[in-house]
């Protein structure tokens, strides 16, 4: 099966994943970098993300460019992100089965059907996607409610996550331990983010 990931630039999130999918598919998965011109310009600066096998670049690039709509028209499956619509466009025009992965749409409510992106993009999910095999992947927990807000991906959303191994652990004896200690220690993690705080 060949698979095709299809995201502004291949990083930190997205690198695991698609290492896995290289390693399960025996080096018939591509990841599509439709994004940065230049390698200062990424989310994180340097990077050892470049040297991978399955990466293919469009930016700067005609070269780049026309083999990354062979493989999306030639691919079994094709994992859409955050990239320039003509690559969707050039997908769904197959009929093959696509997957669009997102996060939640409405982060500041009802506001955010005004943005110029999200129209451009539901209107071209509802006016050529709606009876195609095109699927969406949840990378958050109020995707899928933000989706059928917009009337979109009606029994087609999937849960979406980048974890790709997760270790096996005695939670006995961790709990166990826990019990017994003098010192609790707490972790917290958490984003300071200005989202609905008006």
């Amino acid at each position: 099966m060949n698979i095709v990931f299809v995201s502004l630039a291949l990083n930190i999130h997205q690198a695991g994943i698609s290492d896995e999918l290289y390693r399960l598919t025996h080096g018939k998965f591509r990841f599509i970098e439709t994004g940065y011109n230049s390698v200062s310009e990424q989310k994180g600066g340097e990077n050892e993300f470049a040297k991978r096998p399955y990466l293919v670049c469009t930016q700067n690039s005609r070269a780049g460019e026309v083999t990354a709509k062979q493989l999306i028209r030639e691919a079994d499956v094709l994992i859409y992100g955050a990239s320039p619509l003509k690559y969707l466009k050039e997908r769904v025009s197959t009929g093959k089965i696509t997957f669009l992965y997102s996060e939640r749409w409405l982060k500041r409510g009802l506001l955010n059907l005004l943005s110029p992106r999200l129209l451009q993009q539901q209107w071209f999910y509802h006016t050529r996607c709606h009876r195609k095999p095109v699927y969406a992947l949840c990378a958050s927990a109020y995707a899928a409610g933000d989706f059928t807000k917009m009337f979109s991906f009606k029994e087609k959303c999937f849960k979406w996550g980048y974890f790709t191994t997760v270790p096996e652990i005695d939670i006995e004896n961790i709990q166990r331990a826990k019990r017994s200690a003098s010192i609790v220690k707490i972790l917290w993690v958490a984003r300071f983010l200005q989202w609905g705080a008006d």
